[in-house]
Parts: structure tokens; sequence; C-alpha cells
């Protein structure tokens, strides 16, 4: 089980338990010790007091976890407690497959035909790997790794029919479950004039950001003829 599918899992139990999904400081207490970090070191990484995270938020995150899984939960082994709780869920799950004739399984799950953008739960999904990885880490989590960098930029490129738009829409849904606002911009659609002037391009680009953000759009505060395009659209953003 790697992080993202524990994350997932821990996730959804909390939600189940109280309501709500996990906070941004509680991922980053789980995530630094699924990566076998210390208070410390998560709190020097993160710009926390270690205090504050251990006695705080991680003792209650703790406590929490141990009643929505069912048994103890500590920061050093609630990977363990996920795995057995996955474990339970998955012999529940096939117990009750078996159960039910193969003509009920047939009508209940019908598998859509693996054409086009492939859903987020949809069966048919393979992670993939890039070429030449050692650490055999899939481009799924690199992509959501790299989209926590501030003006990170990722390009997928590959033949048709290869997934390209399904990587995609989990790159977004996975943006839009850390908190981030997602903005959908097709170029294809701009004018081509557009493309013949970088100012021009770079306004019509913070425009529309704007826009679909539901921004006011006023230039006369960042943009500075003297100071040119790029840093004009830096400042703006």
């Amino acid at each position: 089980m790697n992080w993202e599918e524990g994350l997932e899992i821990l996730d959804g139990v909390v939600f189940n338990k109280i309501n709500r999904h996990l906070k941004d400081v509680e991922i980053i207490i789980l995530q630094g010790s699924w990566q076998g970090l210390s208070y410390d070191e998560i709190a020097t990484n993160e710009g926390y007091a270690a205090k504050y995270l251990r006695q705080d938020v991680g003792f209650k995150l703790w406590k929490l976890l141990s009643e929505a899984l069912g048994e103890e939960v500590s920061k050093t082994n609630f990977r363990a407690a996920i795995e057995r709780y996955n474990f339970r869920n998955i012999n529940i799950l096939s117990a009750a497959v078996h159960d039910d004739s193969y003509s009920t399984i047939k009508n209940e799950f019908t598998l859509e035909y693996p054409e086009g953008l492939v859903p987020l739960n949809s069966a048919f999904y393979i992670q993939r790997f890039s070429t030449g990885d050692a650490t055999r880490t899939p481009i799924e989590e690199l992509c959501y790794e790299t989209i926590l960098h501030a003006g990170s930029l990722i390009r997928i490129k590959a033949p048709k029919q290869m997934g390209k738009t399904s990587l995609l829409e989990r790159i977004i849904a996975h943006s839009n479950q850390r908190g981030y606002h997602t903005v959908r911009l097709n170029l294809l659609q701009a004018d081509t004039t557009v493309f013949s002037n970088l100012d021009k391009f770079l306004r019509c680009f913070c425009a529309y950001v704007s826009h679909k953000l539901k921004l006011s759009t006023s230039f006369n505060e960042s943009w500075d003829e003297y100071r040119g395009s790029i840093i004009n659209c830096t400042t703006y953003f």
C-alpha cells in the first residue's frame, strides 16, 4: 500500500466517524510519520512547533483514528493498523460477493468499455511507472508531489489512447482534494492573434484565470510597461 492509498482510507474513516475530512496539518503529520520522520523533523520541514504537533494535533489525531479504526493507533503503528483495516474490509467484501449468485453479480457490477476518459473509480485504470525509475514510484504519485511546488510544470506526452486525459483528471482531482483551486484552460480555443504578442497573451492568460476563479480583473496595480510582461504576470499572480 502506498501513501496515497493509505491517505484515502484514513480520510474515509475519519469522514465516516465525524463527518469531516482530514485537516491539512493532520495530513502533514500522517505523511511525515508515513515517511518515518520524527515530530521535530516534521515541524522543521513544515514550519510548525514540534510541541504543537506532538501534544495537540498529534494527540487528538491518534485518538480519533483509534476510535475510527477500532484499535489502539499511534504514530508508530498506524500504517499496520491501516493494513489490518483494509484487509478486514476486503474479506467482508469478498464474503458478500461469494454469497450472491453469478447472475446477481453480473447485473450489479457491469464494467464500462475502456474508451476515452477513464473515470476516477474505474477498474480499468492502471498506474504507470517511469522508465528507468529504480524506486518504482508510480507516475501519478510523482505528479501529485510536483503540483505541491509553486510554479511547477508537468508535461504529459504520449501517443493517442494512452491515458493522458485520464492521468490529467486524477491530477486535478488530487489538487481539489488538497484544497487547491483549479482552472481548465484549452489554448486551442484561444484566438490565434493572442499568440502573436507575449504581452497580449499573458494579459489574456491572467484575465481568463481570474474570470474562472471569480476574481476581479485589474491590471492597474500589477501591470507596468517598464517591468516587462513576464515580471508583470508573475506579480499579478
